[in-house]
């Protein structure tokens, strides 16, 4: 995201074992999900996650994405987009600091703005930019439904989810509760979905033209660009 190439896998997280209790993961799974979270980037500490989105960024806007370059860098890309219209839908790890210098950026946070109830016209924005927020969301297709409406056509979105590799998407309805965050409320977010290696067929089913994924380390590092048609 910075242009820097020095990173650090940080310790796992002691309440980790509480927040993940009722997960029954697979194995290797939580190996998987502490190296997206905690491998981080010396320089500016975008974690895995953040820069998936960032490269997914970059796709999107065009931008030629080589690690080499200094044209690798958010706040470059940016700064020649002062026009963009960008939604941000809860703030993103790291990114969101970068993305709200957009004199045209607007924030959707929860609990004032219900993902699944935008309170924006349609097509509104050129972007729509959401990171680790579906899984949250109890209905995920509607949410995704309404990110495609606030779009103009061809506009773009840019998201990440935790994926469970191997595995189907599915809701966690009548399953054991499992939280994000904090171990305690008001600081931890129900998980009502667990996203598979199926998730692009739910974007298409929203209403968007295409959908691909941008990978900066499998499975660990993905995000999804897809485009309203």
């Amino acid at each position: 995201m910075c242009g820097s190439s020095r990173f650090t896998l940080g310790p796992v997280p002691t309440e980790w074992e509480e927040i993940f209790a009722n997960l029954e993961p697979e194995s290797g799974e939580l190996e998987l999900l502490h190296r997206r979270e905690h491998l981080s980037c010396d320089r500016c500490r975008a974690n895995l996650r953040a820069m998936a989105l960032t490269k997914a960024l970059l796709h999107a806007e065009r931008w030629p994405v080589d690690r080499n370059a200094t044209t690798f860098n958010l706040v470059t890309l940016l700064a020649t987009r002062p026009w963009l219209r960008l939604l941000e839908i809860n703030e993103s790890h790291v990114v969101g600091g970068i993305l709200r210098r957009l004199p045209r950026h607007v924030a959707a946070d929860y609990p004032e703005v219900d993902a699944r109830s935008l309170p924006y016209p349609d097509g509104s924005f050129d972007l729509v930019v959401h990171s680790d927020t579906l899984e949250h969301v109890p209905d995920p297709r509607r949410a995704l439904e309404e990110c495609c409406r606030v779009l103009r056509p061809g506009g773009k979105m840019v998201f990440t989810v935790p994926i469970r590799p191997g595995r189907v998407t599915a809701s966690r309805d009548g399953l054991p509760p499992v939280f994000h965050g904090d171990t305690k409320p008001p600081f931890r977010s129900l998980v009502h979905t667990d996203f598979g290696a199926d998730l692009w067929t739910m974007v298409l089913e929203a209403g968007f033209g295409e959908v691909s994924i941008t990978c900066v380390e499998h499975p660990a590092g993905v995000a999804y660009l897809a485009r309203r048609a």
